[in-house]
Parts: structure tokens; C-alpha cells; sequence
């Protein structure tokens, strides 16, 4: 939500072991503006008080995704030339 308004959504399998997020996305009007960095800061602050890691899959050849979530501290963990798994582990104080 921003200014009472739905912009995208954020479906999270939060395991026991590992919360992966299953889709992210946001409207075109609000992209580029900070929102998806936001929340998913506040996804990785919850997960780091759970001590898990956050995996995510991205199409290979996006950019502009890959450049935030190597910003938010997300490395390569597997995948092919299609599709790249990101991980980010939790803070070593949390494990």
C-alpha cells in the first residue's frame, strides 16, 4: 500500500528453514521509486529476527531486479542462463 493505494503484491513461503519469495511486483507507476527496496528491507529485517535466509529466483536477463537485490545483499546460489537463484543469508548473530 502507498497513500491508501494497492501497488503490488509479495507472496513469501516462510519455512522453517529458509523463506523463499514466490512473486514480487509492483505497478509501473510507483517502479524505480524505492517501494520494492522498502519492503523487501522489511521482509529481510524479519527474516534476520528469525535468523533464516531468503531465496528468490529471477529471470536472468533483468538488471534492474538483479542491481536491488545484489544492493539488499543477495548472491547467486544456482540456476541456468534462463532463470538465477539468490540467496541471502541471515546476519551470522542470528544463526
Amino acid at each position: 500500500m502507498l497513500d491508501g493505494e494497492p501497488v503490488g503484491r509479495l507472496w513469501v513461503d516462510r519455512a522453517a528453514t529458509q523463506w523463499r519469495v514466490l512473486d514480487v511486483a509492483l505497478v509501473p507507476a510507483v517502479q524505480g521509486r524505492g517501494v520494492g527496496a522498502e519492503v523487501l528491507g522489511a521482509l529481510l529485517d524479519d527474516a534476520d529476527r528469525a535468523g533464516v535466509p531468503v531465496v528468490l529466483a529471477v529471470d536472468a536477463g533483468n538488471e534492474r531486479a538483479l542491481a536491488l537485490y545484489r544492493r539488499l545483499g543477495f548472491t547467486p546460489a544456482g540456476g541456468d542462463e534462463l532463470t538465477l537463484t539468490l540467496e541471502r543469508p541471515p546476519p551470522e548473530a542470528a544463526r
